[in-house]
């Protein structure tokens, strides 16, 4: 487990959901971080991938949809598939149910 953070998003409703961060991730948020008004982004916008113009946010999934067309994916990349994957992921790990 030391090689994620955990953390809370907020989603529907008053229900948050918990994120694995990749630890080598880290250093890459930070950055995004620090260099926020460099690039324009209010202090008051407390999204980690935000944007300037219109919407306080990137639409992660889009983000990710990018990614995939621009890799050339043939397969969609679904959300229900990303959970399978990451539900999958979870299961081979050798830890106990309390962990």
């Amino acid at each position: 487990m030391g090689q994620f953070k955990l953390a809370y998003l907020k989603g529907k409703g008053r229900k948050y959901v918990s994120v694995l961060i990749p630890t080598d991730l880290q250093i890459a948020i930070e950055i995004l971080l620090e260099d926020r008004t460099k690039f324009g982004i209010r202090e008051d916008n407390n999204f980690v991938f935000a944007t300037k113009t219109g919407h306080p946010h990137c639409s992660g999934w889009h983000a990710v949809a990018e990614v995939c067309k621009r890799a050339d994916l043939s397969l969609p990349v679904t959300a229900t598939k990303m959970r399978h994957r990451l539900s999958t992921i979870f299961v081979s790990l050798d830890m106990a149910p309390k962990d």
